[in-house]
């Protein structure tokens, strides 16, 4: 059910073919992993280890320094061998946790240990999703916690996902569905939302299915079906189709009484709550020319070269890596490491119009 009408967007070739719906697979990470403290809107972290330092997988390693920000957890065990200044993916330079992989995965106690959910108040649900550092998962990472407001009457799960090439998280929804759901039904309960709207887009038939199998013991959830343009996964537009509320220019959700989760976010949540495991991993999709693309479960700080190295390496002369969808990436490099907010890695000749239009773009900037 659409509330609203959006009569503007485009409607680019989705490619979706490109993105191969195979099982996610796992990286186990590399020998030096690079751990930035800023992965998210709002003020960096502040490490909280120091050089020669021995590292747990699930170790707090920096700790959120203000009301907006969010903590950084190692993805290996290891050797803490620097700590430095980095240039990242938006060209600015962040303080970065260097750690070398001991391969051993010696987790801190308790992680992945299931936990009774239901007993935990909303106090505690808050102060798990805030200490886990969990963020928006391919936007501007913006800490989950702070989005969990009582002024919000309604919460929308973002599965538009309408950059071209990309599936991720309609891959993760239909795969996940019940988990995802249950989640997102107590984030609306510890907000006191009247109404929870699952925003997905019409042709993703498969992820409506598994959807429609869950949501029926929730009454006040409801899906909210999406035409094929793009940007319909813009917060701004996707609550006026699925709620007919506009939000001002400029002015943020929250003001409208509605607050928008990324599905990764929310499985993310669900993992907190669940396995007691903070965000130490990412879902990246490697996609365009590349042998086989694929969806990987990556370890946060592995170099972006050998993520694309699991796709059976590159298919064109001249590679570069742009990092996030076609519409809204940026270019990066293969040193750079994967963060909270790398959601996809498309492998693209230096000659591709995508590549010279964001060159010609960063000169002018």
């Amino acid at each position: 059910m659409s509330k609203g009408k959006f009569k503007a967007g485009v409607h680019p070739y989705e490619g979706k073919e490109f993105a191969a719906s195979k099982e996610i697979k796992r990286l186990k990470g590399e020998e030096i992993m690079v751990f930035p403290m800023s992965q998210h809107i709002g003020a960096p972290a502040t490490p909280c280890v120091k050089v020669t330092d021995r590292v747990l997988k699930g170790m707090k390693i920096g700790e959120a320094s203000g009301f907006v920000s969010s903590p950084v957890y190692s993805s290996v065990s290891g050797t803490v061998m620097r700590i430095e200044d980095r240039t990242m993916l938006n060209g600015k330079t962040s303080k970065c946790v260097v750690i070398k992989n001991d391969f051993e995965d010696e987790c801190v106690e308790g992680f992945g240990i299931s936990r009774e959910v239901n007993a935990l108040s909303n106090d505690e649900i808050i102060k798990i999703i805030s200490d886990s550092g969990i963020v928006g998962m391919g936007g501007a990472g913006f800490p989950t916690y702070a989005k969990l407001d009582e002024r919000a009457e309604t919460i929308i799960l973002n599965c538009a996902e309408c950059e071209p090439l990309l599936r991720l998280h309609r891959q993760l929804l239909e795969k996940y569905a019940k988990e995802i759901i249950d989640t997102f039904h107590m984030i609306g309960e510890t907000v006191g939302a009247k109404e929870v709207i699952i925003g997905i887009k019409k042709a993703y038939t498969a992820t409506i299915e598994a959807v429609k199998a869950v949501i029926g013991q929730y009454p006040e959830v409801r899906l909210g079906l999406l035409d094929e343009v793009y940007p319909a996964g813009d917060e701004v537009v996707l609550i006026y189709e699925t709620t007919g509320k506009v939000v001002r220019p400029g002015g943020l959700p929250i003001e409208s009484g509605v607050a928008v989760f990324n599905v990764e976010t929310v499985y993310n949540v669900y993992r907190a709550l669940n396995e007691k495991t903070p965000v130490e991993d990412k879902l990246v999709s490697v996609v365009a020319e590349v042998e086989h693309p694929i969806t990987v479960r990556v370890p946060i700080g592995t170099p972006l070269e050998e993520v694309v190295a699991l796709a059976g390496g590159v298919t064109t002369k001249d590679a570069v890596y742009f990092v996030g969808g076609p519409m809204m990436g940026n270019i990066g490099t293969g040193a750079q490491p994967v963060t909270k907010t790398t959601n996809a890695i498309l492998v693209l000749p230096k000659d591709h119009h995508i590549i010279q239009k964001k060159l010609k773009k960063n000169l002018k900037q």
